[in-house]
């Protein structure tokens, strides 16, 4: 498979993955994630992606946060960061990217 295209989000959505997937790889478990990443003025030097795959894969050994929705998934993760869960849907792209419902969404 692979994609046929340079991708807009470049590296670090590739490394992010990566530490990801080695997580549930190892664990023999599926799931939905949720990376937000953000960028602050007194992050002067970027020294490359191998600091977000570092960062993921110490993330992931932490205890995980569990969402009940994507909702509560988007509350959960801008409570942690200065930009409010209203500034990531409007400016991001997130909302676009939610692509799987379940079968409680229909009930």
């Amino acid at each position: 498979r692979g994609i046929d295209h340079p991708p807009r989000i470049a590296g670090a959505y590739f490394a992010a993955k990566l530490g990801v997937s080695e997580y549930l790889l190892k664990n023999k478990i599926q799931a939905g994630v949720l990376i937000f990443r953000e960028i602050r003025p007194e992050y002067a030097i970027p020294v490359g992606v191998w600091q977000v795959r570092e960062g993921i894969r110490e993330a992931m050994k932490q205890k995980p946060e569990m969402a009940s929705n994507f909702n509560h998934a988007l509350d959960l993760a801008s409570a942690k960061t200065s930009v409010s869960k209203k500034e990531w849907i409007v400016n991001g792209d997130i909302i676009n990217r939610v692509r799987q419902k379940t079968i409680l969404d229909f009930i």
